[in-house]
C-alpha cells in the first residue's frame, strides 16, 4: 500500500441532517458517486455516514436521543446543518470565532490515534487519520447552520474494495 500525507485546507465537507438515511444515502450516491462509510457513533447518540469522495456528512439522531441533529430536524427539518472548514491555522481561526465574532463552541474533539483508528477504521475506507482536531460552533443567528473549524492530517490509502 502506498500513502501520502495531507493536510486538508477548505471546506472540507456539508453536514446535513435527514430523517431516512438510507433514503439520502442513495439520492446522494446517485448524484455525485461514491460511497458512504458508517462509522460507530453510537457514542455520539447520531448516525453519521460519511462519503469522502463527495464531501457529504449525513446525521440523524438515534431513537430516544436529545442530540444536535434531533434539535435541528425539529426547529428546521432536513437540510444543511453545517459545514466543515480547515483554516490555515486552526487556533488562530478558533480565536478570531471567539473574540472578534462572539462565536461559543459547544464542543470541540482532539481525538487520539486510537479513538481515530476505531471511529475510522471500516473495510474500504480510503482514509486513515493521524490528527483530527474540531471546534463546533452554532453560527444559526448568521447563516442557520454549524460551523465546524477543523485541523486533519490524512493518509490515502490505495484500497481495493
Amino acid at each position: 500500500m502506498s500513502k501520502l500525507n495531507n493536510r486538508t485546507r477548505g471546506i472540507i465537507r456539508v453536514i446535513i441532517a435527514v430523517y431516512d438515511m438510507e433514503k439520502a444515502a442513495d439520492f446522494f450516491t446517485k448524484l455525485l458517486g461514491g460511497v458512504f462509510y458508517k462509522p460507530d457513533t453510537s457514542k455520539y447518540g447520531e448516525y453519521c455516514w460519511i462519503n469522502p469522495d463527495a464531501g457529504i456528512e449525513l446525521l440523524s439522531p438515534m431513537p430516544g436521543q436529545d442530540v444536535e441533529s434531533g434539535r435541528f430536524l425539529e426547529k428546521h427539518g432536513e437540510g444543511l446543518m453545517g459545514v466543515v472548514i480547515a483554516p490555515e491555522n486552526l487556533e488562530e481561526a478558533r480565536e478570531n470565532a471567539e473574540k472578534e465574532l462572539g462565536l461559543k463552541p459547544w464542543m470541540s474533539q482532539d481525538m487520539t490515534q486510537e479513538e481515530l483508528d476505531k471511529l475510522f477504521y471500516m473495510p474500504g475506507y480510503p482514509i486513515a487519520y493521524t490528527k483530527y482536531k474540531q471546534y463546533f460552533y452554532a453560527a444559526e443567528e448568521v447563516y442557520n447552520c454549524k460551523l465546524l473549524l477543523a485541523d486533519y492530517v490524512k493518509n490515502y490509502w490505495n484500497v481495493q474494495n
